[in-house]
Order: C-alpha cells, then structure tokens, then sequence
C-alpha cells in the first residue's frame, strides 16, 4: 500500500529541522532533500534506513524550491542515483542569479556596508561535495499530473516564498504537500526577488497564491517545518491577518518617520532583528510597502518612502478586495 513517510532532518538555519517526504510508491519518490550538510545527509540515510531503502532506491527528486533546506542535497542524490531532479523553472534561474542583478536593487535602501555585502550575498552557497554534480534537471510545469503509482500528485504553482515555489496535492486522498507555502506555527516570508535586475513585488503574489487554494479540499497538510496540519483555511485566514496587521503596521512607521528609506523603516519596527535577520526583516517590510502603494496610501522617490494618503479606511478597503478578502462587503474593518 502506497504512503507518506516522514523524514524530519536537521538544519543549520534559524527555521531549525525541516521535513522532506518519502513517498512509498510503485516509483520512490523524495520531496525536497534537506541542508548541504552531513549531518543532513547522515539523518537522511538513517531515514531511509529505517523503511527499507537506499539512495540508489530513490527513482525520482521532486523539489518545492531552491532554498538550501530543500535543495541543498538534491544534486548529491541526483548524482549517487543516477535520477533526474524536478524543479520550477523559475528556481532554477534563481539558484543561477547574477550578483550584479541583485547590486542593482539593493544600492537603492540606504543599507550600512556591512548589511548590503550581507544582503547582495544572501544567495545560498552550496559546499562542493553537494554541488556542481552532473545531474538533468526536468522542469515542473504548472497542472502537472506526476504518477508514482497509486499517488497521483497535481503541481501548484505558488509563487511568493520564492517565485517558482511549487505544492503538490495528490489528488485520490486529498493531501496537500506544502513546502515552506503554508506552515501551521511560521509566517512564511515571500522574500525579495527579481529577475534580469527587476525587482519582482513577492507579497502580492503569495497573498494571490494563498487566495487560489483557499477553498481547496485538503485532508492532510505536509509542511516543510513542525507538525502536519488538517485546518488549512483557519491557518491561511492567520497568515493573511499576520500581512495584513503588519501592513498597518509599516505604514505607521511611515507616517512617524515621515521620510524614510527602507533600511530606516525597517530598523524602527525590527531594531534587533534587522542585525542578524537582515535579509528576512527587509522582506518582510518591503512586502508590506509595495502593498501601501498599491492602494496609494504610500509613495516612493529615488528610495525614500512617505505617506500618501492620511486617511486608512478607503486604503485598508482596497487592501482587503485586492490582496487579503478577510472582510465582507459592508463590515468594518
């Protein structure tokens, strides 16, 4: 009989343990690989120690996105296995981005040099045992239908955490294998992205992809990080009232600091945070700013940003029917 199985690996990262699934079918399938390390690599042999298998019995990778936690060893095996590693085109491009790209968007926030050098290179390294292997990479295209056997497993596309961030939900039992999409205790951050040097806004589009699965049947969540889940609408009704609340917040930062650049506005609601969570806290807040423009209630010059607009209900109306729908028509807000 076909089923799941856990694999909960340690990580070297702030997130802490991650969990990569097994999938016990006619094809064993691994969803993600865990961190570059080999203590990672170690718990993932154990792991498939404990059901039976070796890495040469893996016939498939399958990855949710590029993040070191998930990929990190997904060239390794690949290689050891002589099998093709899945992934989102889109995570591809990012595991290759160009510095320069990333120079372009960054000069612009008023970074001290120390959290820009952080910042310009954030992009995970992977060591050279795990990396750089001779492996095929088969992009995932999104209403993909992948069989492993009995499981039959449809691609979501749901950019936001990364652009080319994926879900799989198998169609017959109705599970819902989430990545870092959708985590029960976590407020996923759609981090800073861009493509040839353009900043692309990630907030929007991951509030859109928690929109687009909101009322999808699920029995099962399999999250990347802590416990499975079955609640999946209340969870994505807290995650969106998190952005939204820390919307609100953001443009409160704005309107006291009256003219402010993103490091600034970023430093006065995460003053110890953006030391050692740099990259983490600008997403964050620069998510919530490209959301307050959009409803013009904040502007932006040459990277200063500063109110727009002195009224909040016409903009939190606006951002309610355009991002987070957490109200009715006609309710207050």
């Amino acid at each position: 009989m076909a089923r799941i199985s856990t694999l909960t690996l340690p990580t070297p990262y702030l997130v802490g343990d991650v969990n990569i699934y097994l999938v016990e079918d006619k094809k064993l399938t691994l969803i993600d690989t865990g961190a570059p390390t080999e203590e990672s690599l170690a718990a993932l042999e154990a792991g498939l120690k404990k059901y039976g298998y070796e890495i040469r019995d893996v016939s498939e990778i399958i990855v949710t996105h590029f993040h070191p936690d998930h990929f990190g060893l997904a060239q390794y095996l690949a290689h050891k296995a002589n099998i093709p590693i899945r992934i989102h085109p889109l995570e591809l491009y990012s595991l290759n981005e160009e510095q320069e790209n990333v120079m372009s968007i960054v000069s612009k926030w008023g970074l001290p040099k120390e959290l820009f050098d952080a910042v310009v290179k954030h992009n995970y390294t992977i060591a050279k045992k795990f990396s750089k292997q001779e492996v095929r990479f088969i992009p995932l295209h999104t209403k993909e239908i992948i069989k492993t056997g009995d499981f039959e497993f449809k691609v979501i596309h749901t950019p936001g955490h990364s652009l080319g961030h994926v879900a799989l939900y198998e169609l017959k039992n109705k599970y819902f294998i989430s990545g870092d999409f959708i985590l029960k205790n976590i407020f996923p951050n759609p981090l800073i992205a861009q493509v040839e040097g353009q900043r692309i806004p990630t907030l929007p589009l991951f509030l859109k992809s928690l929109n687009n699965v909101f009322e999808l049947a699920v029995e099962m969540v399999f999250p990347a990080h802590q416990d499975k889940f079955s609640e999946l609408s209340e969870v994505i009704i807290s995650i969106k009232n998190h952005y939204f609340q820390k919307t609100l917040e953001v443009y409160e930062a704005v309107k006291k600091l009256k003219k402010a650049n993103l490091y600034e506005i970023s430093q006065n609601i995460y003053p110890e945070e953006i030391k050692e969570q740099t990259f983490l806290v600008l997403s964050k807040v620069l998510g919530c700013l490209d959301l307050l423009q959009s409803v013009e209630l904040v502007r932006e010059n040459h990277g200063l940003y500063e109110i727009a607009a002195k009224d909040l209900s016409g903009g939190k109306k606006l951002l309610n029917e355009r991002y987070f729908h957490l109200y009715k028509p006609g309710e207050e807000i």
